[in-house]
């Protein structure tokens, strides 16, 4: 369903998307070590297998410059933390992306959030789960799961708007609706489209 592409493997892949669009064709084994500051091209084939099984790149054997982007490998970064719970300051995870085979999650930009706290319990949004989201916010309605960033802080709840009123709504009796006034520093960060639950 998912698979993580580790720090390393993300700046070979970057490397080569670069190489190709500055050459026109891709690097060698060698390029990419000398370009990476890796010892060796054995060392650079290590990450060029890896990325292959992982569905970013594509090898014709024989061939010195035999590798191929592949097209929508569907990567979804991770991107920091958001409570369902009270909000919490964001923090960044770096380097930690997975690819997700979109009939899952669906076409489109997307990342991922590690989810902490218990306020969207009854919505089946766990502390610990993966939330996927989908950044475009032009059509946010009403019983959406938001992730929302309330001055400077970060949060996901139901979203819920009556006239010019907007509401933040747990999915936990034990916490309460956060009404957003006009002078908090409000912003829609996105949509919930996915939880990854990872069994205990």
């Amino acid at each position: 369903m998912y698979t993580k592409i580790t720090e390393r493997q993300a700046e070979v892949l970057a490397f080569i998307e670069e190489f190709i669009r500055q050459s026109g064709y891709p690097p060698t084994y060698r390029e990419i070590a000398a370009g990476l500051h890796i010892k060796t091209a054995r060392g650079v084939k290590v990450h060029i297998d890896a990325l292959a099984r992982k569905g970013f790149l594509e090898m014709h054997q024989g061939k010195a410059r035999g590798m191929k982007l592949k097209e929508n490998p569907h990567y979804v970064p991770m991107l920091g933390l958001a409570a369902a719970g009270f909000p919490v300051d964001t923090v960044e995870i770096d380097a930690e992306g997975y690819t997700i085979d979109p009939r899952i999650i669906g076409t489109g930009r997307r990342f991922m959030v590690k989810v902490t706290g218990d306020s969207m319990i009854e919505k089946h949004i766990d502390d610990g789960d993966w939330a996927v989201i989908d950044p475009d916010v032009q059509n946010i309605k009403n019983g959406n799961i938001i992730l929302a960033k309330i001055n400077g802080e970060v949060t996901i709840k139901e979203f819920k708007k009556t006239g010019n009123s907007i509401y933040l709504v747990p999915a936990n009796r034990l916490y309460r609706t956060l009404h957003i006034r006009k002078q908090d520093n409000f912003q829609i960060l996105g949509k919930v489209v996915v939880c990854i639950k990872k069994i205990k």
